[in-house]
């Protein structure tokens, strides 16, 4: 479950899960209160760099940045259409660089959505504002299309 906007004291609550399946039945719960921005620990996370609006033509290489800050340093991930990016199961297509950003070689359309930054420690979790990828075709026309 994702809130977004979070906003106190509206989403101030106790959540919970329900989870069934052929081998049964899973409940948990939790509270979640809000705060402020000036209530944040001092070494929760922060997003110094997110990544921005990017078009890349097919079979090129799309690089998305990020940079993040915290005490201690935290740990980035990548999110696409609200959903974790695989970064083992693309044979080494899709990778995330030791500076935290994203690479994706040889972009094709079905990696065109809204890519997000996330980076946590044990203070907290902080999201990039998300930015959107476009792949697109590049047109070659032949000679004969041209009327050559």
């Amino acid at each position: 479950m994702r809130i977004q906007p979070l906003r106190t004291p509206r989403d101030e609550a106790i959540y919970e899960c329900h989870a069934s399946n052929t081998a049964g039945e899973l409940t948990a719960s939790t509270r979640l209160s809000v705060l402020r921005e000036d209530q944040l620990p001092s070494g929760f996370p922060t997003i110094d760099m997110g990544p921005q609006l990017k078009v890349v033509e097919r079979s090129r290489t799309a690089t998305m940045l990020c940079a993040a800050s915290g005490n201690p340093d935290p740990e980035i991930t990548w999110f696409k259409d609200f959903l974790p990016v695989n970064t083992s199961n693309n044979n080494g297509r899709i990778k995330q660089l030791r500076s935290g950003a994203l690479q994706i070689e040889m972009s094709e359309e079905s990696d065109q959505g809204k890519y997000e930054c996330v980076a946590t420690n044990s203070d907290g979790t902080r999201y990039s504002t998300p930015a959107n990828l476009y792949v697109r075709a590049l047109c070659r026309l032949t000679q004969a299309a041209r009327g050559v």
